[in-house]
């Protein structure tokens, strides 16, 4: 897995950064409890990005936002699509050997390997989530489209 430095030269993933489990029965519970609604927070603050732009792509409102922070928790969906977005940072992660500024970059750019689509706004579906993974190991390994 990869790992980048942040500050006094501590490795650290993005799933140690969120706090959350990469996979397995810990990670399927805690989607299903609904995950924090502090990663919420930390997703965005890491991958710079406004509340507002986070809750266009979870596509939610402002209004259910504001509830879900008062519960403290994100739903069952939210939380999927959180765990998709951590997915593709980290798949963009390892493309760009540990930049962050360079993954989040490709992650918000059209993509001519996605039609033009920005990579970022895939994380609604399982499937688009598997393209946009499916296309940085095609990259990573030289097949460019």
């Amino acid at each position: 897995m990869l790992t980048y430095t942040r500050d006094r030269g501590k490795k650290q993933t993005i799933w140690d950064i969120i706090d959350i489990p990469q996979r397995g029965r810990q990670l399927q519970e805690a989607i299903a409890r609904g995950l924090p609604y502090s990663i919420f927070l930390r997703i965005a603050h890491y991958a710079e990005m406004t509340n507002a732009e986070l809750v266009g792509l979870l596509g939610i409102s402002v209004s259910t936002l504001r509830r879900r922070a008062n519960a403290g928790k994100l739903s069952v969906g939210e939380s999927e699509k959180i765990i998709r977005l951590i997915q593709m940072m980290n798949a963009g992660l390892t493309l760009f050997d540990g930049s962050k500024e360079k993954a989040l970059s490709w992650l918000k750019s059209p993509s001519r390997g996605l039609n033009g689509i920005q990579p970022i706004t895939m994380i609604s579906t399982f499937a688009g989530t598997n393209e946009v993974l499916a296309l940085t190991g095609r990259i990573e390994h030289g097949v460019y489209c």
